[in-house]
């Protein structure tokens, strides 16, 4: 077994975390207020609640400019979120903007969903979208779960998606080769999050963690998975 197979993938997280030769963060830059470090590997893209304070032309702007940056290998987190007031034709819009973005430059797409399967699910289908995305603090039912397996979509179980009371209904229509983990705003490690999500699982940590790092090569195929550099300092 190499040893780049025991890494730790924390697929999105907002903490900037110590370097740890185990753990690969995948820390998300919020656009525009974040600034995106020198240095690193990172998800960048607007989210939904930023949307109303600018303009379309604006975000086009800038996803057109960041999309391109070798250091952002993944765009958003973005989406719909239908428990804020602004605009669900906008937040469809801007989605769709980054999936714009994410097939010009070949990169997956990190997706925020609150209370808009559907509404997602017709952005998709609209583009026929065939790159990878990955569902960030994924609470969808199996239903949904199927629908969107339809397309090259990966789930993601943080700390909150793994103590919900239904989570051991839900776990079993994720197939174990669509599956990350994130650590998200939580303060909770990513190691404990594995631990916690085996057990509901019935296989051991390690098995996860194996079967976490070939989804993460199958998504990110390309230098960060090749140079062991870009696992440290993230």
């Amino acid at each position: 077994m190499d040893q780049e197979d025991k890494i730790f993938i924390d697929i999105h997280t907002h903490l900037t975390h110590e370097p740890n030769n185990q753990v690969f963060h995948l820390k998300n830059i919020l656009l525009p207020g974040e600034l995106l470090p020198e240095k690193g590997r990172y998800s960048a893209g607007i989210h939904p609640w930023q949307l109303p304070m600018h303009t379309i032309k604006d975000m086009a702007k800038l996803l057109e400019k960041i999309s391109s940056d070798q250091r952002v290998v993944a765009l958003g987190e973005c989406g719909i979120d239908r428990a804020i007031d602004t605009p669900v034709s906008l937040q469809s819009g801007v989605f769709e903007l980054h999936l714009q973005a994410a097939e010009l430059h070949q990169k997956p797409v990190i997706v925020h969903v609150v209370r808009s399967y559907a509404d997602v699910l017709q952005v998709l289908k609209k583009r026929a979208f065939g790159l990878p995305l990955i569902f960030h603090d994924y609470r969808g039912n199996p239903i949904q779960t199927r629908e969107l397996l339809k397309f090259n979509s990966y789930f993601s179980l943080g700390e909150q998606a793994l103590i919900h009371p239904k989570i051991k209904d839900k776990l079993p229509s994720i197939p174990f080769d669509r599956l990350f983990f994130e650590t998200d705003a939580s303060t909770v490690s990513i190691e404990n999050i594995y631990l916690r999500a085996a057990s509901l699982l019935n296989i051991s940590a390690e098995e996860l963690v194996i079967q976490v790092f070939e989804n993460f090569k199958k998504v990110f195929n390309d230098e960060l998975v090749r140079q062991n550099g870009s696992f440290t300092g993230c």
